[in-house]
């Protein structure tokens, strides 16, 4: 009788159970947010860098809080959450890397590489040889009526130039546009230089044995030819051979702001060897099934970002600090968003179905999301909205941004309605594009929503600690997301999806025109640069550049990468036709552009 009485009691709880329905059981809780975002912005995690073993390490704890909660693995593989793509993670100095010159009396000198110079990452893989000619800083702008290859003709040879400019290391100087070494390599290069060899000038190092890191530069495809940084001692004795002297030469073109170019007497052989450097990286993905027979061939897709900055280095704020960016806010808080809403909706399934998804290397280039809204685990068109989440950690005075609100008529009310259930305040930003996942959706015609608390003094420093996440906003703010999930979930039409009329961005440093393109910064095996889709109203859009294009020349400037492209906005002017140069399907066409003013 005892057993009896114990069995009935045991099903009697579980009937209580089953019927109390799973929602009284998970629940998105302060604790449990903060606790996701501690263990992602751990140092154990050295900042999740894509590729890297924190990233791994990240991937492992996500896909273990999918299966716990019974999500449906929708990854690559049968069973499998990980959905995995490669990219190149940097780049590596080769064997082959050598530099001999050959001077008039026939004798020749080699230097040492790694000792006397160095490749930069955006160097090409290749020989070159020719005679050695000085231009300066390898400047040319009209505008400021300074131009080092107005006197010297570099067709065919190897070009000698200073880092920085007439203005010295002074970051905000006139010069400041024209001094990155990747500018100087391709102005070079546009001139007819065959190889570039670099170096500092005694007004701007002391160590005259300095050489820097040989990957400087390493996000990014070959500028096309061999380029390479020698010592300032190396610097010196070239110039030697030409009567001149080094010091000198840069004190009369900083002090009375003129180009200083001459021809040496030395001939060189050049050759460089740059390996790329390829990495994996995982996209984890599962999915809770709808419940409606027909509304489950329908699938809202959730995501947020995983990855960060690892160790510092590209993207960072701060550029030489060699330390763990732990990401807290940037953006552990919006996988633990991501986290706690899958658990919630596998325990309460809605009509159509949903996809939760912690993209990868993000801050690479959306290469995460660009690989999943390029192959999707279900049809494209069976997706019917996107919410991303991205830094949803620093919520002050109750207030967020909702992206993307333009991207469908639905949004502003729908995200009002739910925000004022929580006591929050919506600032709406109508753009489906910005640096976030969500844009490589709606450059696929996919509705967006964009949840982000804004930016603040930890952005990209190792200082985006756990210690500073607001984790009882963030909970309202997941709440809120939840909410509009449901809605999404249930009613019977799905969002429509408007294209926004942009506006032309604010100005950008460097920057006094736009067309209005989107770079495909996943497309990074191609020469040219891949469009993702242009702004709708902008130049780009008007001209008739589409998705898929491949711009490989802008006016004059031939265009092998995104820095191609961006060098040749600085010289374009706002109301001047141009010609860009596409691939489209194999074909080569000619548009004309008007670039139009960046507003202030």
């Amino acid at each position: 009788m005892r057993l009896l009485n114990m069995k009935i009691l045991l099903l009697s709880t579980v009937i209580l159970l089953t019927s109390c329905g799973p929602s009284e059981y998970v629940e998105i809780t302060t604790d449990e947010i903060l606790n996701h975002i501690k263990t992602l912005s751990d140092d154990r995690y050295e900042g999740r860098r894509a590729g890297e073993i924190g990233d791994r390490k990240a991937a492992r704890y996500i896909i273990r809080h999918f299966r716990a909660a019974g999500l449906d693995p929708m990854g690559g593989r049968p069973g499998s959450f990980r959905q995995q793509f490669d990219f190149i993670s940097g780049v590596k100095v080769g064997r082959r890397n050598s530099l001999t010159f050959i001077y008039e009396d026939g004798s020749r000198s080699r230097l040492h590489s790694g000792k006397e110079f160095v490749p930069f990452g955006f160097s090409s893989s290749e020989e070159a040889s020719g005679e050695i000619v000085f231009a300066g800083y390898g400047i040319s702008a009209d505008t400021l009526g300074y131009d080092d290859y107005a006197e010297i003709d570099v067709a065919g040879k190897i070009v000698l130039l200073l880092r920085y400019s007439p203005d010295g290391t002074n970051p905000h100087g006139d010069f400041s546009r024209y001094t990155s070494l990747r500018y100087k390599a391709m102005k070079a290069r546009e001139k007819g230089a065959v190889a570039v060899m670099i170096a500092s000038g005694p007004a701007d190092e002391e160590d005259e044995n300095y050489l820097v890191k040989s990957g400087f530069g390493h996000r990014g495809a070959s500028v096309g030819i061999p380029v390479v940084y020698l010592t300032m001692k190396s610097a010196i004795g070239i110039i030697e051979h030409a009567g001149k002297d080094l010091k000198e030469v840069q004190e009369q073109m900083n002090e009375q702001r003129e180009s200083v170019t001459f021809t040496i007497p030395i001939f060189a052989e050049i050759e460089t060897d740059v390996e790329k450097v390829p990495a994996t990286s995982t996209n984890i993905v599962g999915g809770v099934e709808g419940t409606d027979p027909e509304l489950k061939d329908e699938y809202i897709v959730v995501g947020a970002h995983y990855d960060h900055l690892g160790w510092g280095g590209d993207g960072a704020m701060i550029k030489d600090t060699v330390a763990i960016h732990n990401g807290a806010d940037d953006n552990a808080s919006g996988t633990a968003g991501l986290i706690e809403l899958a658990e919630w909706f596998a325990a309460n399934p809605q009509p159509r179905s949903l996809i939760f998804v912690a993209f990868g290397a993000e801050e690479l280039g959306l290469l995460g999301s660009a690989t999943f809204a390029d192959k999707p685990p279900v049809p494209r068109d069976q997706i019917t909205a996107m919410v991303n989440m991205d830094m949803i950690g620093r919520m002050e005075d109750n207030e967020f941004i909702a992206g993307g609100a333009g991207t469908s008529s639905i949004w502003k009310d729908l995200v009002s309605e739910k925000a004022s259930e929580f006591g929050l305040k919506p600032k709406f930003d109508n753009s489906g594009f910005g640096s976030s996942d969500h844009q490589s959706f709606y450059v696929k015609d996919i509705p967006v929503l964009f949840f982000f608390t804004g930016t603040h003094t930890d952005y990209h420093r190792p200082s985006d600690d756990w210690i500073w996440i607001n984790a009882e906003g963030e909970v309202l703010i997941a709440k809120v997301i939840r909410d509009v999930l449901v809605d999404l979930g249930r009613r019977d039409e799905r969002p429509d999806f408007v294209e926004v009329q942009q506006e032309q961005p604010g100005g950008r440093r460097g920057f006094a025109v736009s067309l209005g393109t989107i770079p495909d910064y996943a497309a990074t095996d191609i020469e040219g640069m891949r469009i993702s889709g242009a702004r709708k109203g902008s130049p780009a859009h008007k001209a008739g550049m589409k998705g898929g294009d491949i711009l490989v020349k802008l006016g004059d400037n031939e265009i092998k990468s995104i820095y191609d492209y961006m060098y040749a906005l600085q010289e374009a002017k706002a109301g001047e036709p141009t010609e860009a140069v596409l691939l489209r399907g194999g074909q080569r066409i000619t548009l004309e552009v008007i670039p139009a003013r960046r507003r202030e």
